[in-house]
């Protein structure tokens, strides 16, 4: 460790121990892709943190910063490069850590704009440690107000088999801190260019509206997240419009992450050894209808209400109780707004029309370095049928696990196996269905699948991150197309309705169904970072489909200022 680094973390301890504390930490959403999730979940399999993390993301900035205290306290048991880590992010978490100003700004200044410091800013983005705190376009801070605008620009080129193509995004995100409310914005537009041979989704569109230009096979889209919220002691109030991820494991049952976001709803409060989180979002159906003079689409009402219970009893174990209610095709339903109503019970009594889920998992550390979870989703059941094959038991089952690698590298080692039986998911009325745009909001793969994945993941210096892992899916098609006059569904996919399923298999549904398809994959993803806010990725991912083998590789740079 140079002696910078090792004065920065010496002075964080100090920091620590004599509690100086910020006048107030920030409420900002951890983005999905962050060195956060990683690091502090590798802490916990190594049995660093004080309490079990939350199965609930985004994390908010001020939660995480209490798991960096503990490790700022137990800094001899860190390796190396987990020390690195850490200085990085306590230094990233200066507002929630420390009561000091950002470097750029002296301790007379509130503002920094780039414009009038261009050169200097420009040379400092290459010459910084990637540890320091990251400098913006724009950075306003005084006792009890925050905020920044930050520019961002990726290029990516992407290979399939012999053919490549370019893609990217550019855009801006800000962030406002103003006492106990916070704001946040991000507006990105994307292009691809794409050729024949290789119109694959882009990577980035989870389900966003392309604008498609035949003429110079460009493709485009935009997208926008953010939200306002709202801390007071009775927790944390949020109206919001971005990624919401429910659940445990590296492919959640619950809520994936995968789909558009949604607009939502949200309160979120930790009680003593426990968090509750409810929200009431708003989806969008798959299909539409058409106005009378035909210029514009119809969709029906669409809505998605879910609370979750986490108790953590022990440092090393914790549970959690899901309920997730989808409904549509009239206004929005009160007692659905209510946050600790049980949604299985109130479905009931509005006459047995919507669709709930329930959910159980636990998340248990035997031992320092061992770390396992298990989930349980219950779409529908019936006790007389709990062990037989009857097709409505709509269930997902979950269970994965890692193990810390001993030695100076912290690396680890994760596997989960997954399994969807067919019709979970589905509803008789398409707008009931547990999907958002089409898309299944639960398990990435839909109804109707078995995945199995292992790897190994980690860093090799604070700098450089990385993945390796096999993934092994099965999953159940229909076996003959829809054209075909004994065509019938199967319970692949969560749009199907489960009314048009072919009763002779009620009491014969497997847990999968079908023709099915095998897909094999080994992932390997690299990450450089390669100046203070620039990244260098690496994935290369070959491909057999029913022993077809497809060959698919990206690099992309990324700059953030």
């Amino acid at each position: 460790m140079t002696m910078c680094r090792r004065y920065g973390l010496l002075l964080s301890l100090i920091l620590f121990g004599l509690g100086v504390q910020t006048l107030w930490g920030t409420q900002m959403h951890v983005p999905e892709e962050s060195p956060e999730y990683p690091f502090l979940q590798a802490m916990e399999t190594r049995g660093l943190l004080e309490s079990p993390l939350p199965a609930t993301r985004p994390w908010i900035k001020s939660d995480v910063a209490e798991h960096l205290k503990t490790l700022l306290k137990k800094t001899d048991k860190l390796k190396e490069t987990e020390r690195e880590i850490l200085q990085m992010l306590v230094n990233r978490y200066r507002l929630e850590l420390s009561d000091l100003k950002h470097p750029r700004l002296a301790e007379t200044d509130s503002v920094h704009a780039f414009p009038l410091h261009l050169r200097e800013d420009l040379q400092r983005q290459w010459t910084r440690s990637i540890i320091s705190e990251p400098d913006y376009l724009f950075l306003f801070e005084t006792e009890d107000e925050y905020l920044f605008l930050q520019g961002d620009g990726l290029l990516r080129l992407e290979n399939k088999n012999e053919l490549f193509r370019f893609s990217g995004h550019v855009g801006f995100r800000g962030f406002a801190q103003m006492g106990n409310v916070s704001v946040f914005g991000e507006a990105m537009a994307y292009r691809l260019y794409v050729r024949d041979g290789f119109r694959d989704d882009p990577v980035d569109s989870r389900g966003y509206y392309l604008h498609a230009d035949s003429a110079s096979s460009l493709v485009s889209f935009d997208n926008t997240i953010g939200y306002i919220q709202i801390l007071s002691h009775g927790g944390l109030f949020t109206l919001g419009n971005s990624p919401i991820r429910w659940g445990y494991g590296e492919e959640p049952l619950f809520i994936s992450g995968k789909t558009a976001t949604f607009p939502y709803l949200m309160w979120q409060r930790a009680f003593y050894k426990s968090r509750y989180v409810f929200f009431h979002g708003s989806l969008m159906n798959a299909t539409y209808t058409l106005s009378d003079d035909g210029h514009s689409k119809l969709y029906p009402e669409k809505y998605l209400s879910g609370h979750r219970f986490e108790i953590y009893p022990l440092q090393n174990l914790s549970f959690s109780f899901t309920e997730l209610l989808v409904y549509g095709d009239r206004n929005p339903e009160l007692t659905y707004f209510i946050p600790v109503n049980f949604l299985w019970s109130a479905e009931h009594n509005l006459e047995d029309r919507d669709n709930s889920i329930l959910g159980f998992e636990i998340a248990w550390q035997p031992l320092k370095g061992f770390k396992i979870h298990g989930s349980l989703l219950l779409d529908e059941f019936k006790f007389s049928e709990i062990n037989s094959e009857w097709w409505g038991n709509k269930r997902g089952y979950q269970i994965g696990g890692s193990i810390a690698l001993p030695g100076i590298l912290s690396w680890e080692i994760f596997f989960e196996g997954t399994l969807v039986r067919p019709w979970t998911y589905s509803h008789y009325k398409e707008t009931n269905t547990f999907t958002h745009k089409g898309d299944c909001l639960g398990f990435y793969a839909g109804p109707n699948a078995r995945q199995y994945i292992g790897g190994v993941r980690g860093w090799f210096t604070a700098a450089h991150y990385f993945s390796l892992s096999v993934n092994s899916l099965e999953k159940g098609i229909e076996p003959l197309p829809k054209d075909h006059p004994d065509y019938f569904p199967i319970g692949s996919n969560a749009n199907q309705n489960y009314y048009d399923r072919n009763k002779e298999f009620d009491f014969s549904t497997k847990n999968l169904m079908g023709k099915i398809q095998k897909t094999l994959s080994f992932d390997f993803q690299w990450q450089w970072q390669f100046m203070n806010n620039g990244w260098l990725d690496l994935t290369w991912e070959p491909r057999w489909q029913d022993s077809e083998m497809t060959h698919y590789a990206q690099i992309q740079v990324q700059v953030k200022h």
